[in-house]
């Protein structure tokens, strides 16, 4: 069946995406600086922060700091998460040689969860409300358990078909609050 030849760390990706935004909102406040610095200079043409002292400068930059707060809210209500969580089984038995995977195809929002031993699974993170594809994805090692890159094997016991969210006929509709959703497989 399919094989892939490299890693994806999970937790690189997700570092790397916090250090994104940590540079993303530190040039926010760097512009909105500048362009509050400038239209303060232009208001009070004598003006200079050089003669402004530590808690008029302070205030400044938290007014600046204000402004950029103020824009980041759309005012539109969040919408309803759910949180889901279920077992996962091949022909009737527990089935642990995998993760599970949930998949919006109209937003691209999704979650995964390594299958515990015992067949059951959690995601972490709530979802949107919504219907999401289930499917099956080669399970995450934690990061204690590899160092290195090692091929990935999909599991020829369980059809292909769920091993692919385009092709699974596994659909979860996503509701608000704790969502119970069974992950019955066949060979």
């Amino acid at each position: 069946m399919a094989k892939a030849t490299g890693k994806i760390n999970l937790n690189d990706l997700i570092s790397q995406h916090n250090v994104l935004l940590s540079v993303t909102l530190y040039l926010e406040v760097a512009i909105t600086f500048i362009v509050f610095q400038k239209l303060v200079i232009s208001m009070i043409p004598s003006f200079s922060f050089a003669k402004c002292n530590a808690k008029s400068t302070v205030g400044i930059l938290l007014c600046g700091l204000l402004l950029i707060c103020s824009g980041c809210s759309s005012g539109e209500p969040p919408k309803p998460v759910g949180t889901v969580h279920g077992t996962v089984s091949l022909d009737g038995q527990p089935y642990t040689a995998a993760s599970v995977v949930f998949m919006s195809l109209q937003t691209g929002q999704g979650g995964s969860a390594n299958i515990n031993p015992d067949g059951t699974y959690r995601l972490l993170n709530p979802l949107w409300v919504g219907v999401y594809q289930v499917y099956l994805a080669p399970a995450i090692p934690s990061s204690n358990e590899q160092t290195e890159a090692t091929p990935v094997y999909i599991d020829e016991a369980v059809n292909e078909l769920f091993w692919n969210e385009t092709s699974t006929d596994l659909v979860c509709h996503l509701k608000e609050g704790d969502n119970d959703f069974e992950v019955k497989l066949r060979k």
